[in-house]
């Protein structure tokens, strides 16, 4: 189990190498920093939460809520 877990790892960074290798095609991608690639390996490579990075459903607006005003007669 521990085996799986720890090439499962390195196969996200690899991943996360690629990716940022595209993002940065100046950098080696030997480069990036340890701390750099393990973020981007944990977060799946989604910089940010914008609707772009993550998909529709976090982009979305909430609907707006009803607000009951009471007329003065």
């Amino acid at each position: 189990m521990r085996a799986r877990r720890r090439h499962d790892v390195e196969r996200r960074k690899a991943k996360a190498r690629r990716i940022m290798a595209l993002w940065f095609p100046d950098t080696d991608p030997q480069g990036f920093s340890a701390r750099a690639v393990g973020r981007n390996a944990a977060t799946h490579c989604r910089p940010c939460s914008c609707a772009l990075c993550r998909g529709p459903r976090h982009g979305a607006k909430r609907p707006r809520r009803r607000v009951v005003v009471a007329d003065d007669v």
